[in-house]
């Protein structure tokens, strides 16, 4: 009896560990995330900026990236790459789903304008969940 409810605790602790899903929606600092539950297919991007030039009214750093993969495990490679140059900016990384609100990005190396905004390259960055989204077909509804 003691090992059958070892197995049990054993089931259940896995299902909690690896069977956290991602969410598609809102998370802070700028990310935001798409998930299509029948293909595992997880788009989005990340866009944020840093300090202000008063001359010309605008952010003076900026780090955005678009982020694409499929969900395969609680931890799973990304393809990340800044928007118009695709085939020449592409950053391999990984997100790892923490719990059903948090995950975690790491990247090997910044995409440009990255490193004066949020350093993706020296330790996961960690972002919960603002607002959820569920998937309607190919978009994203409210």
């Amino acid at each position: 009896m003691k090992s059958f409810l070892t197995a049990i605790v054993l089931v259940w602790l896995t299902n909690i560990s690896f069977g956290q899903t991602i969410k598609s929606g809102d998370y802070d600092s700028g990310l935001k995330l798409a998930f299509d539950s029948k293909t595992k297919k997880l788009t989005g991007y990340f866009e944020s900026y840093t300090g202000w030039d008063e001359e010309t009214k605008n952010p003076m750093f900026s780090c955005i990236f678009y982020i694409e993969g499929t969900v395969d495990n609680n931890k799973f490679k990304v393809l990340t790459y800044y928007p118009e140059y695709k085939s020449d900016d592409t950053i391999r990384g990984q997100i790892e789903i923490i719990n059903g609100n948090t995950l975690k990005i790491k990247l090997p190396s910044e995409h440009g304008g990255c490193w004066n905004v949020q350093h993706f390259a020296d330790e996961p960055v960690s972002f919960a969940i603002e607002k959820k989204n569920r998937m309607d077909s190919n978009k994203i509804c409210d």
